[in-house]
Parts: C-alpha cells; sequence; structure tokens
C-alpha cells in the first residue's frame, strides 16, 4: 500500500485523471491478450480456483476470498453473498425488477446518463460532504426523488444486499467498521436533520448504477475515504464468465463478478472498472453501491468545522496526513489474525 495516490491530508484519494483511453468499455478477450493480466474466475459464493494472491476463509454463513497485499493485511475482499440456495432468484432477481421500476420512476436531470463513470444513469441517497457542501448533508433530492429512496430503503431485498455488506465489512475488517459507524454516529448525532440511509448501517451514502448496461469506466472513487471499503454489488441478467468483471488495474487482476454478489474494495487509490457486457443486446446490469466521504471524517477530527475554521482558530491536528494514512493502513485487518480469531471462536 505504498505507492498509492493520496491526498496529504490523508483523508481522501488523488483524482485520477481520465486519459481518452480510459473512458470506454473493455472486452475479455482484449484485456486477457496482455499476459500480464490474471483472471480470477469465481462463481461470487464458493471458491472454485485458487491464485497465489488469494486464499480463502471458511465461514458458517459464506465463502470469502480476500486480495492480501504483501504484508498479509485484507485490503479487498471478495465477499460474495450469504449461503442461501434462493439468493439469486430471492434477492439478485427481485432487486433485478427493482432497478427497472426505479429507473421508470426517477425523474433524471439532464444528461445524466453519461458521467466520468460510465455511459450510465447513476442516483445517490445519503450522508455526504464535498462538491461545494461546508458541512455534512444529506444528498440534494426532490420530494419526488427522496420518496422513491425512501421506498427503496423499506424493501427486504435492498436491505438484506445492504446489510450483508455491512455485516462483511464488520467481520473481516472490524476496525474500519467501527470507524464508519462511530463517525457516522457523531456526525448524524451533531445534526439530528441529517437522515440515515438504515440504522445500523456503517456506510454513510448509498449510490445505484442504473442499466441496462452499467459498465464503469477505469476510474477512482477519489473524494471517499482513502483507505475506506465501498461494497459494490453487481446486479443484473449476465453471463459473469464473459463480461462485467471487476477490473483492479493497480493489481493487474480481473475478477469474474456474478450478479447478485457483493465485493468490497478500497475504491478511493484502486483504479477499477468493468469488463464489457458480452451480449448488451439482451443482458442487463446494474450495481448497488455503499460507501463513506473522506471529508466526514475531516470534518469530525476537526471538531465539526472545515478545516479551514479549525485552522483559523490557532488549532493544530494531533497527526500528519502521513501518520493519519498510515493509521488507516493499519485499520486493514491481518490475515492471519482473522483466521486465528474465527478458528478460537468454532
Amino acid at each position: 500500500m505504498a505507492d498509492v495516490s493520496v491526498a496529504s491530508s490523508g483523508f481522501i484519494g488523488l483524482r485520477h485523471e481520465q486519459q481518452a483511453a480510459d473512458r470506454r468499455s473493455i472486452s475479455l478477450t482484449e484485456l486477457l491478450s496482455s499476459p500480464e493480466w490474471q483472471l480470477k474466475r469465481w462463481d461470487g459464493k464458493y471458491v472454485q480456483c485458487l491464485l497465489p494472491s488469494f486464499t480463502t476463509l471458511t465461514h458458517p454463513d459464506r465463502d470469502c476470498i480476500p486480495v492480501l497485499d504483501k504484508h498479509g493485511r485484507v485490503i479487498a475482499l471478495l465477499a460474495g453473498h450469504p449461503n442461501d440456495p434462493r439468493w439469486v432468484v430471492d434477492v439478485n432477481d427481485e432487486f433485478d425488477k427493482v432497478m427497472q421500476v426505479v429507473h421508470e420512476a426517477y425523474r433524471f436531470p439532464p444528461d445524466v446518463s453519461q458521467n466520468r463513470r460510465g455511459g450510465f444513469a447513476t442516483v445517490s441517497c445519503g450522508v455526504s460532504q464535498g462538491g461545494g457542501q461546508t458541512k455534512p448533508g444529506n444528498f440534494a433530492l426532490s420530494a419526488h426523488n427522496r420518496a422513491v429512496w425512501d421506498a427503496l430503503f423499506k424493501l427486504k431485498v435492498v436491505r438484506r444486499v445492504a446489510n450483508f455488506a455491512n455485516t462483511a465489512m464488520n467481520v473481516f475488517a472490524p476496525d474500519m467498521s467501527a470507524f464508519y459507524g462511530n463517525t457516522l454516529d457523531a456526525v448524524c448525532d451533531a445534526d439530528p436533520k441529517l437522515k440515515r440511509n438504515m440504522s445500523n448501517n456503517a456506510f454513510a451514502a448509498a449510490s445505484i448504477n442504473l442499466g441496462p448496461n452499467a459498465v464503469s469506466y477505469v476510474h477512482t472513487d477519489h473524494l471517499n475515504l482513502a483507505w475506506g471499503w465501498c461494497a459494490i454489488t453487481a446486479i443484473g441478467q449476465f453471463d459473469a464468465t464473459a463480461g462485467g468483471h471487476l477490473i483492479l488495474w493497480d493489481l493487474r487482476m480481473v475478477i469474474e463478478f456474478p450478479p447478485g454478489s457483493t465485493i468490497l474494495i478500497p475504491s478511493a487509490i484502486l483504479r477499477h472498472s468493468n469488463v464489457a457486457l458480452a451480449d448488451p443486446a439482451n443482458e442487463r446490469r446494474s450495481a448497488f453501491l455503499q460507501y463513506s466521504a473522506g471529508a466526514l471524517f475531516q470534518w469530525v477530527e476537526c471538531g465539526h468545522q472545515t478545516q479551514k475554521s479549525f485552522l483559523a482558530a490557532g488549532r493544530t491536528f494531533l497527526q500528519s496526513g502521513k501518520q493519519r494514512w498510515a493509521k488507516g493502513v493499519s485499520m486493514f485487518s491481518l490475515w492471519e489474525d482473522l483466521k486465528a480469531r474465527v478458528c478460537t471462536s468454532t
């Protein structure tokens, strides 16, 4: 984790400056034509094969594949989905129908179908800060669109997906999960007008990349917490062996990403995108994402004020940006510690 792009404050990543080549879909054949890439075949639930960069941990409810750095820290997680034989039918297929309803019901601003992340519409809800916001606030939504989100979060299928990702972070990155949860609690306790997406969920915000062809370009989500995990759940009807893979450019990994499964990555610092769908005319792909903005953590550390106000008052940080980043990286669990903890508890 030494050679990553992090802002001097340590709270957020550095924006990836997209090149023309980044703003296009890439096929699996084109990507794997280079020998430097390693393909990870994954059914989204059970481990099918192992590569040197991956290992496994069996949990009573799921089989997950962690991605480890050279120090044995779990920097990303192929969480999959619960060991429920009806998950694809009861959750993915139902959520796919919900995505189509949202696409029809939502009132979009002009030109929403194209952004730096891809040629699709993205809608967001929750607590955030950045993009001109001087303090934490809820995403600006019309009354109509707010009602759409409120209805979404009442659906059992949406709550199951969101809470599975939250549980995966809590199990495999408990220090990070506590940091997320404590920060969100502090932000919302200080401003009762703020509305959380869901109770007992540590992620501050959620977004939906709406289909039918939500395949992202090469990008980072640099305004998220620099070392923090973003939970990505693939939804839809597509052949995951032929398209829709998650590409981790800095790790030279391309991972099969089946519908209904969840992967957590530090999206602020890892360049990522998706492989093009093999048959976009007859397939659908959307994505449900959960994350927390780095500015929220900065706001709390500054005593619920901007850094400018904090410094103008003559106050100083107790740690440098470099120290903050190092402390953040320490929130990634050590794989050996996780294995020992699970073995001890079983």
